[in-house]
């Protein structure tokens, strides 16, 4: 849950915590989640070589589970690395394979960071009078979170969509998105998106004012 919400910081303490209270566990699981961190702390290089030590593991275990992880992680790591359409390639190979075998919160991360390489690519816009407009996987996180029910996930996907109104500009749909998103739920459970939320609203704010001033 932590390294979805791409907090890597917090997500290594755990693991080395867990480390530090039963010792390493000779696991494929241990080293993925680990290099998922490690690669949300742009330490690509050393949650390579974890994933290669993993992908070691996962071949012998013939667990398809561990080659979704696998291919989900590594394409964490290389939308890290700037490598758009390398990270694309192996999130949407992890996408088909968790719609095959969906299994606890597979489908929701996953979909998460196809959203996040499609902000990064630059969404779309086919016609230049037209305000760019999110396209495929982020509408589909939005569409997914409606018809599960997952008003988490609905408030994670208008925080995303609120970077991508940020990236083009459109910072007084951004804020929108966002006063719509606080609106979804306020239950416990999403006190950390309320808090994300909150602030990427003051930043909006904040820069909106700035503009007021310098116009």
């Amino acid at each position: 849950m932590i390294n979805t919400l791409n907090d890597g910081i917090q997500s290594q303490k755990w693991i080395d915590r867990g480390i530090e209270c039963c010792g390493p566990i000779a696991s494929p699981t241990l080293y993925y989640y680990k290099a998922w961190s490690l690669a949300l702390q742009d330490q690509t290089g050393e949650a390579e070589r974890l994933l290669e030590t993993a992908y070691a593991m996962l071949v012998k275990a013939g667990v398809e589970a561990h080659l979704l992880n696998y291919y989900h992680i590594s394409g964490v790591v290389e939308l890290r690395k700037g490598n758009l359409l390398a990270a694309l390639e192996r999130l949407t190979k992890a996408w088909e394979m968790a719609e095959r075998i969906p299994r606890g919160t597979n489908l929701n991360r996953i979909l998460l960071d196809l959203a996040r390489v499609e902000i990064a690519l630059g969404g779309e816009s086919t016609d230049d009078a037209r305000a760019p407009v999110p396209d495929k996987w982020l509408s589909k996180v939005e569409d997914f979170a409606l018809e599960k029910e997952l008003p988490g996930l609905r408030m994670y996907s208008a925080l995303l969509k609120s970077e991508f109104y940020i990236k083009h500009s459109q910072f007084k749909d951004a804020l929108e998105t966002l006063e719509s998103a606080l609106n979804i739920t306020d239950s416990p459970g999403v006190t950390t998106l309320r808090r994300m939320i909150t602030t990427k609203m003051q930043e909006i704010d904040k820069h909106l004012h700035d503009e007021e001033i310098a116009s």
